[in-house]
């Protein structure tokens, strides 16, 4: 829950002060930063982690988490620049600030992979703390500027981990792991096509309130995002540490998770749907058609991922990358028809609704089909 609020507090109380068009800057900033976030998380922590479940030394040492901060940190502020001609101090100070949040994100998994999960816990309170401070002394009408301030905030608790990781004295090469990380690496990177490349895209050719009504949307919808990444790390972090952790009760495991998964994020939506429709004060940002809207779609998504993406986890870790990897492939070509058929007629605002859509409906399709074919072998 602080995790969740860290990143929903700043987007949602931007939207009371900023501007149409400051926001929608600050939305998409914003956005590319969890991006740099999952990417190092994808191709390297949880790969690390999940390896760990047969090999004790898959730990990330600080030169891997270092090279991969820095890498991933470089995608904000350059693509930052597709959708605002900012001046050069201003895209490295955001580039210095993601560099922080993307470390935190690596200490966070580091002391998983020791099973310190209350250290995690802590620590997510504490930046809790630090991103209130910064939303009373830091409300910045320059969304680069503003999204700095907010990353920057993980400095502390990115401190208070690498207290409580301790040394680590030998581990295993990446080369070991690269292949599924890989793998993993690509299955995000597909992802993003599929939720990221067209916000980003319409975001760029124009200031359109219903870019900021989707990533506000998504960071509304946000805490469904973090209970599936508890979830999902608990699971991994399990497999890791009990040695007993068998494949048919991962098995088991996700079939359960995925249904309790799925009725939670039927709940949310439906609540949240409310809360957007009839309760929701005017905002300066977007307006309140525009967010009803991408409440739906997104939410549509979240309800149908949340299920399907719980098995891809777990198939993750009974060695089928290569087929999680071509599933989401898979969603991401049917969410491109819709995004492209939906601009044909619709313009932006139905190449989204269109493209969420169809992505929500291809998410069980390609997985839990799947899944249940290998489950029944197992059995």
């Amino acid at each position: 829950m602080a995790s969740s609020l860290s990143g929903a507090a700043p987007v949602l109380l931007a939207t009371t002060w900023m501007s149409s068009s400051a926001f929608t800057i600050f939305s998409i900033v914003n956005m590319l930063s969890v991006v740099s976030v999952s990417f190092a998380r994808a191709i390297l922590w949880q790969p690390a982690l999940i390896r760990q479940r047969t090999d004790k030394l898959a730990k990330v040492p600080l030169r891997y988490a270092a090279t991969a901060s820095l890498s991933a940190s470089l995608l904000v502020p350059v693509a930052a620049v597709l959708v605002s001609r900012e001046e050069i101090w201003k895209l490295a100070i955001l580039f210095a600030a993601n560099v922080v949040s993307v470390g935190f994100d690596w200490a966070r998994f580091r002391c998983l992979a020791i099973d310190r999960r209350w250290s995690v816990a802590v620590a997510d309170i504490l930046r809790f703390s630090s991103v209130l401070l910064v939303l009373l002394v830091a409300q910045f009408q320059d969304g680069l500027l503003f999204q700095a301030s907010v990353a920057i905030s993980c400095l502390i608790p990115l401190l208070f981990l690498t207290i409580r990781m301790g040394r680590i004295r030998a581990w295993t090469a990446y080369r070991e792991y690269k292949m599924d990380a890989l793998l993993q690496g690509a299955d995000y990177g597909v992802s993003q096509i599929n939720t990221t490349l067209p916000i980003l895209i319409i975001g760029a050719l124009s200031a359109s309130g219903i870019v900021g009504g989707f990533r506000l949307a998504q960071t509304i919808l946000g805490p469904l995002n973090l209970v599936f990444a508890s979830a999902s790390n608990t699971v991994i972090a399990d497999a890791a540490n009990d040695g007993k952790y068998s494949s048919s009760r991962l098995a088991a495991t996700g079939t359960r998770l995925a249904w309790r998964l799925t009725a939670f994020s039927s709940a949310v939506v439906l609540g949240v749907f409310f809360v957007v429709a009839f309760l929701t004060p005017p905002l300066s940002g977007i307006s309140e058609s525009e967010l009803a809207v991408a409440c739906v779609a997104v939410g549509f998504v979240a309800v149908a991922s949340s299920g399907a993406g719980i098995q891809g986890v777990v198939l993750r870790l009974l060695g089928h990358n290569g087929l999680v990897t071509k599933a989401r492939m898979f969603v991401v070509l049917a969410s491109w028809i819709g995004f492209i058929v939906g601009f044909y007629f619709g313009g932006a605002a139905w190449s989204l609704v269109a493209g969420f859509t169809l992505s929500a409906i291809a998410f069980p399709l390609s997985y839990l089909l799947p899944a249940r074919r290998f489950y029944r072998g197992l059995a």
